[in-house]
Formats: C-alpha cells, structure tokens, sequence
C-alpha cells in the first residue's frame, strides 16, 4: 500500500521512433482506445449497462451490415467495439481511468510537410506519478505524418500518456496545420487553396500551370480554355485526408483561384484588342449614369 506523501520530481529521458505512414496503423489506434465510445452508442458515463445495451441494439438494427451499404459494416464493428468494453465492468472501469489519465500534445506541421511525409522531431515531458512520487519522462519522437492519415482526427498513441501507478493512459496528438507562402488550407472542407497570378493572354489563351505539389513530383497542368477572374478551379483528390461527421474518409482537393493581372497591359495591346473584336468606345448612359 502506498503510503509516500512527499513529492518528488524527477526527469528521465528515453527515445523511440514512431513513422505514420501507412493508415491502416492509425486507424486501429483512433478506435482501439476512443474517447468516443460513449458518444458512439450516443450514451454518457453514467449510464447504467442496460441503458447502454439499450442503444446498442438499437443502433445496430439502423446500421446491420446485412441492411447497408459497406461503410455500414465499419460503423457496426465500431458499435460492438464499443458494447464489449462498456457493457464489462471491469473493462469499462479500467477505459475510464485511461481517459482520465490520457495526455493531449498539439503539434504545428505546415501543409508542404504533411504532402512530402517530412519527420517531424517532437518532445513529450510525459508525467509519471507512483506512490505520490512524480518523476517527469523526458520522450523524444520522430513523427512522419503523410497525405493519407486524416488530420482532423486524433493519433492515439497507446501507454504514453499519464502513468498513475499501475494505470496508463494513452497520448493522444492533435495536429495543427500551418499555412504557407503557397498553401493555405480552408478549414470548412480541407481543401487546399493556392491563389496564382496570371496575365490576360494567359487568361484568354491558356498556358501551363507548374505546382511544386511533391518534391521531385510536381503537378503539371495545361490549361486551353478561358479562364475567368476570382474563379475557383479544382484538382480533385490532391489534397488531404480527413474524416467528415458520418466517420467517411475523404481525400480533399486542390482549389486554385486564378487572379488576372491588368497592371502590365500596355496601350498598343488594347488597341490591336478592340481592332481584333471590331471594338468602339460608344456607350449609352441610362438615367445619366456614371462610373464611380
């Protein structure tokens, strides 16, 4: 029995190298240990069990494989994911104290990083208390996050987080995407924005449109039709992956907004235009109307 009052901080450090590249691994550590598996049987931690095993059912006749579609067959596993720890006792007493003692990091990545899956050096001054001795370990990591892991979910990493005597809980790391000279994301659908200059030849005759998407892989697109001002065009699947509020996973895109340039025109080329459109300066004004 632990009896110790006094409290002690200590510091040690340790390594280890976590690469997220392949999703797959992502996915089983965003469900395996879900802060959400209340919310996923639409219940609260004070439930008792047979209210819990009440929307259970209910929630798996509306989403039963045999009556859906395949996306259906993720969201009843996740259902009875959640029943088999919730409804235990024991099991539900110990995902509770994981909760409880779980660690939050949020970690800056700009957008160039996440496409190129550049390693991201991050430190983690994990908290371990025992017998009310508290000792703080010192974790370096080598975090690799890459286009296809969804950025708007957490990354749960298990038994880092809070040590409390024999209780562990999980780190869960939250991502914050930083904007670039280049890209900015646009929060509402994760599109990636990139806004690009062109002239007005370039707008009535097209040209080829160059994006360091990758390093060593950039986008090339040849452009042969007119392109209008403030105009959004779109490539689509290009972008990042993120999990929309029915848990699908979507891929989103590049959005570019073409900005035409009308400073460089020169006087010669707008009167070879109007001689070419067959162009003259008459206007009738209504009502006495004028330009501002």
């Amino acid at each position: 029995m632990c009896c110790t009052v006094l409290k002690k901080i200590m510091y040690i450090t340790t390594k280890k190298n976590i690469n997220f590249f392949n999703y797959n691994m992502i996915y089983i550590y965003m469900y395996i240990y879900n802060d959400d598996l209340y919310k996923i049987l639409e219940s609260s931690k004070e439930d008792p069990i047979h209210i819990i095993n009440k929307n259970f059912k209910r929630l798996a006749m509306r989403y039963h494989p045999d009556k859906n579609n395949v996306q259906s067959d993720d969201i009843f596993k996740k259902l009875v994911y959640a029943r088999n720890i919730l409804t235990d006792e024991i099991k539900k007493d110990l995902y509770d104290k994981k909760i409880k003692y779980k660690a939050i990091l949020y970690v800056d990545i700009s957008i160039n990083d996440i496409l190129n899956s550049i390693v991201q050096q991050i430190t983690i001054n994990r908290k371990i208390i025992i017998c009310d001795i508290e000792s703080i370990e010192i974790i370096k990591l080598n975090l690799k996050i890459s286009d296809n892991v969804p950025v708007n979910k957490s990354i749960i990493l298990n038994n880092l987080g809070t040590k409390y005597n024999n209780i562990i809980g999980d780190l869960y790391i939250n991502i914050n995407i930083i904007n670039t000279y280049l890209y900015r994301i646009n929060i509402t659908n994760y599109n990636i924005v990139l806004q690009h200059k062109i002239s007005l030849i370039q707008s009535l005759c097209g040209f080829e449109l160059v994006i360091p998407y990758k390093i060593n892989n950039p986008i090339i697109i040849h452009i042969d039709k007119i392109i209008k001002n403030n105009i959004s065009y779109f490539i689509n699947n290009k972008g990042i992956t993120y999990i929309d509020e029915d848990n699908n996973i979507n891929k989103s895109n590049i959005q570019i907004y073409f900005e035409i340039n009308y400073d460089n025109i020169s006087n010669d080329f707008i009167n070879q235009l109007k001689k070419l459109a067959n162009y003259n300066n008459c206007y009738k004004f209504i009502n006495n109307a004028t330009l501002s």
